[in-house]
């Protein structure tokens, strides 16, 4: 696993094109582990989670849908408590509009990972599903997952800024040329 954390490495320092390192983590963490679907959502001005990438097969039911987070769904929880949530067998879930919806989709188990960093507000969650095993998420890969997504934020959070600047340099110049005019 210490190798996915040098590829996961590579792909965040290699460009700062935010979706280009969403897109290829997710590649990442479908060829290396028995997932079947990942999916990251990042939540906008108005604290909704969307979709922003997602590497999978079969995955309109769950990839298609943005969230309000809601404590009642596994992913709200995660993304309200900034605390990781996992269900290694969703036969015994306890809440029933997640439990539902994984049982259509055919999922055996899944995690949501917070995206942020130490000690902050997530930016977004990391999904993963498996629908063949039972029991995948022991501490070591919840471990690596949690590690991934916090590089993740890190990237997110130097884009962020950088896009802010940017917004901010085109809102000064365009000023400029009003009272220029």
């Amino acid at each position: 696993s210490n190798a996915v954390r040098l590829r996961a490495s590579e792909i965040m320092n290699r460009t700062l094109d935010l979706q280009i390192i969403m897109d290829d983590l997710l590649n990442l963490l479908l060829k290396e582990f028995k997932l079947d679907l990942a999916v990251i959502r990042l939540v906008d001005e108005k604290g909704v989670l969307r979709v922003r990438s997602y590497s999978g097969k079969g995955i309109a039911g769950i990839a298609g849908k943005d969230w309000e987070p809601e404590i009642e769904t596994y992913i709200g929880e995660a993304f309200l408590s900034n605390r990781l949530q996992f269900v290694n067998d969703t036969q015994y879930m306890t809440k029933p509009l997640t439990r539902e919806l994984m049982q259509k989709e055919g999922i055996k188990s899944f995690a949501h990972i917070p995206i942020s960093r130490k000690g902050e507000p997530p930016f977004g969650i990391l999904s993963v599903f498996s629908r063949t095993i039972v029991g995948l998420f022991n501490e070591p890969f919840l471990n690596l997952l949690e590690s991934l997504a916090g590089q993740l934020a890190q990237a997110v959070k130097i884009v962020t800024e950088m896009e802010a600047k940017e917004r901010e340099r085109e809102e000064k110049e365009r000023i400029l040329l009003e009272n220029a005019r």
